[in-house]
């Protein structure tokens, strides 16, 4: 259930779906592994008051990168793309502007319709499947893949939660709990 207040803030209140839980609690015990005073969400809020409200000023609709209901990036996946930034640089990440500074520096120019996003690092994409195998991935210049520091937490709440294959599209960003599923599938060609 969506709701939009009289002030316009967007509520969504979700029932009976275990892979939201799953989520939830995911992003709650990696913000609790990061550590730091919390700089895993204040990053998150800092990045997405970007998308908001800063992003317009960078794309020709004047329209925010961020909101699912007008085909741009959702919640989650961003929290995804932040996530593989504090499995990869974790030494250089100390304030949620050192954050914000490592997203824009990485994404902006990332070629989503040749690689998959995840929180390792890129897969690529060849002939609309990934390749899978640890030794045949390659990565983007800028992004090395990495050992996930969150291994032992996806392990707990990972399930399959969507009966669907990975759907590639023009921006993919696989969610780490449910490997099928594709956290870019709202973002339209576009929007991109």
């Amino acid at each position: 259930l969506r709701c939009t207040s009289i002030t316009g803030v967007d509520i969504d209140i979700t029932v009976n779906r275990p892979g939201s839980l799953a989520t939830i609690a995911f992003l709650e015990e990696a913000d609790r592994i990061i550590g730091y005073d919390h700089l895993f969400k204040k990053s998150i809020l800092l990045i997405k008051a970007w998308c908001i409200h800063e992003s317009k000023l960078y794309n020709a609709e004047n329209r925010s990168i961020l909101g699912s209901k007008s085909a741009m990036l959702n919640s989650y996946g961003l929290s995804i793309l932040v996530l593989h930034l504090f499995n990869r640089y974790t030494e250089n990440l100390f304030h949620p502007f050192s954050v914000l500074r490592c997203f824009l520096h990485l994404y902006s120019g990332f070629p989503w319709n040749s690689f998959v996003m995840t929180i390792e690092g890129p897969i690529l994409i060849q002939r609309g499947n990934l390749k899978s195998s640890g030794d045949e991935l390659l990565s983007y210049p800028k992004i090395k893949r990495t050992k996930n520091r969150f291994a032992p937490l996806i392990d707990v709440y990972s399930g399959n939660y969507s009966n669907s294959k990975f759907a590639i599209r023009c921006c993919n960003i696989q969610d780490p709990i449910d490997r099928n599923n594709n956290l870019g599938l709202s973002v339209s060609a576009k929007n991109l």
